[in-house]
This record gives C-alpha cells, structure tokens and sequence, in this order.
C-alpha cells in the first residue's frame, strides 16, 4: 500500500535530520581526537575533518582505484608507525 505525501515527506525529513546529526557527530567527535592526539585546535580539526571529507569525495570522481589506492597507502603508513613504535620501545615479555 503506497504511503500519503505527507507521510512521505516527514520519513524524508527524518532521515535528512538523522543523518545531518550522525555526520556533525562525525566531525565533532574527529575534531576532538585530533585535539587529544596532537593538541590541534577544534576549529582547525573540523577543519581538517571537512577537507578530509572533500578529499575522498573528490577521490570516488577519479574511480574506486584511486580511493583503493589512498586506503591502502594510509594502512602502510599505520604500518610503518607501529613497526617504528615497536622499535623505539620494544615491548618486554616479563611486564606481560
């Protein structure tokens, strides 16, 4: 049975109005992090957070390779720091 508009057009509404609140959760929640991790001021994480945002968009409009590629070259450079940390402070088998 097909809905009314109004109905219609208050499911929409809903939903836009979830989706904005998850997303200003998003960027709020990663401009705080930034702040905790590396003192980065809120604003300037936000910031980030949107040019972050419009870097993978831009990204998906190259092709799903390149967005691949850039996922695969930031699990490298996750790699890499942990291999370092490792290395700088290795872990002692008797404080476990």
């Amino acid at each position: 049975m097909p809905f009314r508009n109004g109905c219609r057009s208050r499911s929409g509404l809903s939903a836009e109005i979830a989706i904005i609140a998850t997303d200003i959760a998003e960027v709020i929640g990663t401009a705080i992090g930034l702040n905790l991790l590396f003192g980065i001021p809120l604003e300037l994480g936000v910031l980030i957070t949107a040019l972050d945002v419009f870097l993978i968009l831009w990204l998906q409009t190259k092709g799903f390779r390149w967005l691949e590629a850039f996922v695969i070259v930031l699990l490298g450079v996750i790699a890499l720091s942990v291999s370092a940390s490792r290395s700088f402070w290795p872990i002692r088998s008797g404080a476990m």
